[in-house]
């Protein structure tokens, strides 16, 4: 949700400009204004939705058209309806309110409203905001009316459906208290095959029974007699592709029984179909829904580019109940449903939406769906690859036995059998070329698992066993290749060494049916500006993989290559995190290179270093630096520990105009301009406590670090010892006092750059960056934040405030006498807007210069 927010609020502004622009659409018929005519209102089902030229270009055209226009709806009388409607609850979903309702005859309805809010997806602190309404403002990408041309296309599959019909709902004294909310409203009625009335009705096949997802899957974990028809599932899962329904999140669906004398079969109904033929176009629609944002939502265009993406909502119940189904039968399913939609069957199903609608989109949404259906063979074969190349099996709380037979060198079978009845209830042919993981839970119950074969085993099979005593066999022969990995907490016999391999993980034994994630990437752009460097720039990409059993992910890779207008340096930084590479301890690698012309200032040694009336740019150090650091670490809930060995070259270059060349200190040597090579260990300790590190107004931190360093060159070494404490305490819910007390220590021989310094953007704020450089340093942060106002504006929200500072430190180095305390003094104003980041305008001061500087984030 985070992510949702912080993008819409990137580019909010955009969608405010014409905000109330209605011009771009017909809206001379409105929707509080409604003609009857025998039974039947003319009315929009939105004309909130109207905007301007420039709104569409950024926030899409969508559907707008359609629920601005006027459409003729019969009448909805809930007293006379059906014999007589009777209210019996309310609910709703994300977006749309709904009212359970029964008939006279003991069937149950439900009543949804046409028109939806997405004030519930918006968190506090962003409702009633600018980008409230515009998120309210993307209900548009959907068609108001594609509800209505679903069960056509569905019936043309024999897929089980509901039919829903729209109706103006007059008044009625049977609506009692829900009369405000539903009365005189454009609503959808059909039938809710979960409720009373509907089990052993033709409509929904004559079935036994009919349940929600919540028991389905109590019924499955129970026992295996009780089964989804992964056939129907897969069938209509296709459909969902065709006609673009992305929202296919569990309450989406339910589950008619067919009852049997040796298993039950539960066959899928979907239900709420109101993101069918979704459009998501416009210039800012179409950023946010890159796979690094919104990735669930797809334009309705002629194939579909990102499989999982647009089956995001439903991964979970894919990779439970398409587990069996093999690549013929996608293949012979997919020929189906081509075969099933005729041109004259889409046709047909769009006809049902209100002609009015129709003459806007009714021939392209025929053209999309023609053009999904003949490019289904395409992508719907590659959601099957997604799928198979790793799989999961799960067993129940009764007794079973699951065969693994290593049939081939390429091939292995997996067969589940009820131990009670020997009757199989899973069975499926793996091959090498679409499976690499293979994962079966036992779940409960006393479980069999048994490797058969003699061939070469290519997969990565897991057993993970769960709760009750499971046995481990290897039968007929030995197989080669990968051992199959067991993971079972109450594990006490011996097994098969040559077949199985004993894996112990505390987080592992145990099945997490919603713990499917993809992996993800983001490109980065990130601009920069400081007085060294000017305006920088960095492009980059941060990668995320996801890796079975690790949480919250793999890995994680980012590559930024940087460009310095002012010095026009090049650079690069590198940073990964494998996690849990090492046990419970994460492996890391950091690397960087600076240079070409890589800039940075040093004025001297010392505590009393003087500019002596020089530019500041007389001090410039032009270098080339590589620094790479493989290290272990581990995180906590407040604390981080690393621990690692570290290399660096650094090249000072050579500038006769320069004071490090004109007025080099005494304890500089000509060394620092040939390459000098340094390779070491370093180790890091944080514990923070503050709550939000955007903006801390409460806890503790406490940093502590060292780094040891032999130079190869020149057979010398240095220790360095940082660290710093601080705190975060907030009076009267307004005032914030923040402290931070911190610095280095330095033994042995070491380089100007690599000494201690403070200075502007790191310790000392009033003057330049790393303006004094020593052997060792100490430097305090005081500071008070007074929060003036939280502002609740339509597009201002956040908090304002202004803040004081107080800064002072020194460095030390051997033979100076000096007992000069620099101090540093200024404040300013900051804005945290909507909460998601802290901006900071502040004006420093110190004797020797000042400054205004704009940041992102507190200073400490």
């Amino acid at each position: 949700m985070r992510i949702i927010v912080s993008l819409l609020f990137t580019v909010q502004l955009l969608a405010a400009h014409g905000q109330n622009n209605k011009s771009a659409v017909d809206t001379s018929v409105k929707a509080e204004t409604t003609a009857v005519d025998s039974g039947r209102v003319t009315k929009s089902a939105g004309t909130q939705y109207a905007a301007s030229g420039w709104k569409r270009m950024w926030w899409g055209d969508h559907y707008r058209k359609e629920w601005v226009t006027p459409v003729s709806f019969p009448v909805l009388h809930i007293s006379t309806a059906y014999g007589g409607l009777k209210p019996l609850k309310a609910g709703g979903g994300h977006e749309t309110k709904t009212l359970r309702l029964i008939s006279s005859d003991g069937k149950e309805y439900v009543l949804r409203t046409v028109d939806k809010s997405a004030d519930v997806l918006v968190p506090d602190y962003l409702k009633g905001t600018a980008v409230n309404d515009l998120v309210n403002d993307q209900v548009s990408t959907a068609n108001p009316y594609s509800p209505l041309a679903i069960p056509r296309l569905a019936d043309a599959l024999h897929l089980m459906h509901a039919n829903p019909q729209i109706y103006f709902v007059a008044e009625d004294p049977s609506f009692g208290e829900f009369g405000s909310v539903f009365a005189n409203r454009l609503c959808m009625l059909e039938e809710r095959p979960s409720g009373k009335g509907w089990e052993h009705s033709d409509a929904f096949g004559n079935a036994d029974d009919i349940v929600n997802t919540d028991d389905l899957l109590e019924k499955v974990f129970a026992s295996s007699k009780n089964k989804v028809d992964q056939q129907a599932f897969l069938k209509v899962r296709l459909f969902d592709m065709v006609i673009n329904d992305w929202d296919r999140h569990e309450d989406q669906w339910v589950w008619a029984l067919r009852e049997g004398d040796k298993e039950n079969v539960y066959v899928p109904i979907g239900r709420d179909r109101d993101e069918a033929f979704t459009k998501t176009d416009g210039i800012a629609l179409w950023v946010l829904c890159r796979p690094w944002g919104l990735r669930p939502l797809k334009n309705f265009t002629p194939t579909v580019k990102d499989v999982k993406g647009i089956n995001f909502s439903g991964r979970n119940l894919d990779r439970q109940f398409l587990n069996e189904v093999p690549k013929e039968q996608w293949t012979s399913t997919i020929n189906a449903i081509q075969t099933g939609l005729s041109d004259q069957a889409l046709e047909n199903g769009v006809k049902a939406m209100p002609p009015e609608a129709n003459q806007f989109s009714g021939e392209t949404i025929v053209k999309r769906l023609k053009q999904r259906r003949d490019n289904l063979s395409h992508f719907g074969m590659k959601y099957y690859s997604a799928l198979a190349k790793r799989v999961t099996i799960n067993g129940s709380a009764k007794d079973e036995s699951f065969i693994i037979d290593v049939t081939g060198k390429n091939e292995v079978s997996i067969t589940g059998f009820r131990r009670s009845s020997q009757d199989t209830f899973y069975h499926r042919l793996f091959h090498k070329t679409e499976t690499k993981q293979i994962n079966i839970y036992g779940l409960a119950g006393e479980d069999q698992f048994i490797v058969r074969g003699n061939e070469r085993n290519p997969f990565t099979i897991r057993v993970i066993g769960g709760d009750g005593k499971n046995e481990y066999k290897a039968e007929e022969g030995k197989i080669s290749g990968k051992k199959v990995k067991v993971y079972d907490s109450l594990l006490t016999d011996k097994i098969a060494r040559q077949t199985f391999k004993e894996k112990r993980w505390d987080t592992l034994y145990h099945y997490r049916r919603n713990s499917v994630k993809y992996d993800w990437y983001i490109p980065l752009i990130i601009p920069g500006y400081n007085a060294d460097d000017g305006f920088s720039i960095g492009l980059g990409i941060l990668y995320r993989k996801q890796t079975w059993g690790k949480r919250p992910y793999g890995w994680t890779q980012q590559f930024v290559v940087n460009y310095a207008t002012a010095t026009q340096a090049v650079g690069f930084e590198y940073a990964g995190l494998f996690k849990q590479a090492f046990g419970k301890l994460d492996f890391d690698l950091n690397a960087f290179f600076k240079g070409p012309r890589y800039t940075f200032r040093f004025y001297g040694l010392g505590n009393e270093t003087d500019l002596n009336n020089h530019n500041r740019s007389f001090f410039k150090v032009k270098a080339n630096d590589f620094y790479v650091s493989p290290g272990i670490s581990r995180t906590w809930d407040k604390t981080y520990f690393r621990l690692g060995l570290q290399y660096e070259a650094v090249e000072v270059l050579e500038d006769p105009t320069k004071f490090i060349n004109t007025t080099p200190p005494p304890n500089i040597d000509s060394s620092i301009f040939s390459v000098q090579h340094f390779i070491g260990v370093n180790g890091k300790w944080n514990f923070f406590t503050a709550k939000d590190l955007r903006y801390p107004t409460s806890g503790f931190h406490l940093t502590a670090g060292f780094s040891y360093l032999n130079n190869v060159d020149q057979s010398t070494d240095q220790l360095k010892l940082h660290g710093s404490v601080g705190f975060y305490y907030t009076f009267f819910n307004r005032l914030t006092f923040a402290h931070r007390t911190g610095g280095e220590a330095n033994f042995g021989k070491y380089y100007f750059y690599h000494a201690a310094t403070i200075g502007m953007e790191q310790t000392l704020r009033g003057f330049w960056k790393s303006r004094f450089t020593g052997e060792n340093s100490i430097y305090q942060n005081t500071e008070h934040r007074l929060r003036v106002a939280k502002l609740r504006g339509y597009y201002l929200r956040g908090k304002l405030g202004i803040f004081g500072f107080l800064d002072d430190g020194r460095v030390w180095v051997d033979g100076e006498q000096s007992s000069t305390l620099h101090v540093g003094y200024g404040g300013g104003i900051y804005y945290a807007p909507y909460n998601l980041v802290s901006l900071n305008l502040f004006y420093a001061a110190s004797k020797e210069t000042s400054m205004v500087t704009l940041r992102a984030g507190f200073f400490f």
